[in-house]
């Protein structure tokens, strides 16, 4: 990483800088990402419980719109006349499935390490993720955490442990621990609901915009679940809003593993008003071209290539199971974690 970009963010207080996670940052700890949970939770439990075998991944454009899939065939079966609520309690019971297994497993502290960090150092955290991981890290080194979601316009308020009131995690698309299921925002029904019912953590999202800085980690420019956060900001730093009670506009920082051209740049800076930053520094990065090079070179030659299969659900099958793509992911993961702790050491 610059260190321009570095001594950038030590100029702001720890007070006014809010870290805002995502899917990515919880992956370093073996949660699972979109696709993971699409194939081995959601695809399985559609073959075991209603032999439906489908790949979600490669039948829909977007995982909003797999899980809206899943919803509506789910609920469909379990509740024709409550689709919606029926499947999607039950798409919370695969999250509580998928989650609850890692209650507790902080034993390895390496591994644990740029949680336990990040949550020292910050009073607020925002976050998409439904999973618990930064809930674990605050019961461990803090000793308590208030969680704050919000189901339509209601605000919960969960404070657990002694030292509740010390840290802040602000779950902005629900939490998994929701038993009513309401607080979760996954399929596009969701998203929708969203828009059209501001609720209070919208509200908290402007205040904090007028008063605070932003660090985005742990997200890619194509992940679903920032789509809408990102519409917030624009629309708040660009508008009325802006005119009306900002003074300046708050300064976004959005940490990335992904190389933008100088148009992607200009288009999230102008636009979007959040500054991307290259995590990877020139000697990672030369390792990184070499994985991405040796990785093209075993693509061409596979017999699951895709001008070579028979469809694109066997290329994508093939691709997922590949033990090449395997190996290079978990060396970016942890080039990527090493980034973060450098990041989070020094700020």
């Amino acid at each position: 990483m610059d260190n321009m970009w570095i001594q950038e963010l030590q100029k702001l207080s720890k007070e006014k800088l809010i870290p805002f996670i995502g899917a990515g940052f919880s992956k370093n700890v073996n949660y699972p990402d979109w696709e993971d949970f699409m194939r081995n939770e959601l695809q399985r439990s559609l073959k075991d419980r209603f032999n439906i075998t489908i790949d979600l991944n490669s039948t829909f454009l977007t995982p909003t719109e797999a899980v809206e899939f899943y919803i509506w065939n789910v609920g469909r079966k379990l509740n024709p006349f409550d689709t919606f609520n029926a499947g999607k309690s039950d798409f919370r019971d695969r999250l509580l499935k998928c989650f609850d297994k890692f209650k507790e497993k902080t034993n390895d502290k390496e591994l644990w390490e740029q949680h336990f960090l990040l949550v020292q150092k910050f009073k607020t955290l925002y976050t998409t993720n439904w999973d618990n991981a930064l809930e674990i890290a605050c019961m461990e080194k803090i000793g308590g955490y208030t969680q704050l979601y919000s189901q339509e316009r209601k605000l919960i308020r969960c404070k657990m442990g002694e030292n509740s009131d010390e840290r802040f995690i602000i779950k902005f698309h629900g939490t998994y621990e929701d038993k009513s299921a309401r607080s979760i925002i996954a399929c596009r029904t969701d998203y929708y609901n969203r828009i059209l019912l501001e609720g209070p953590l919208d509200f908290k999202f402007k205040q904090d915009l007028i008063n605070r800085n932003f660090l985005f980690i742990g997200y890619s420019f194509q992940d679903p679940n920032i789509n809408y956060v990102l519409d917030q900001i624009r629309l708040l730093t660009q508008g009325e809003f802006r005119t009306l009670f900002m003074k300046e506009s708050p300064k976004l920082f959005w940490i990335t593993t992904e190389h933008l051209n100088t148009y992607q740049k200009e288009f999230y800076e102008k636009w979007y008003n959040i500054y991307p930053v290259y995590i990877f520094r020139e000697v990672k990065d030369n390792k990184l071209k070499q994985f991405k090079k040796d990785l093209t070179a075993h693509c061409n030659k596979c017999p699951y290539n895709i001008y070579r299969c028979n469809s694109k659900e066997e290329h994508d099958r093939a691709c997922y199971e590949c033990e090449m793509k395997i190996s290079m992911e978990s060396q970016k993961r942890k080039l990527f974690k090493k980034q973060i702790l450098y990041l989070l050491k020094r700020i």
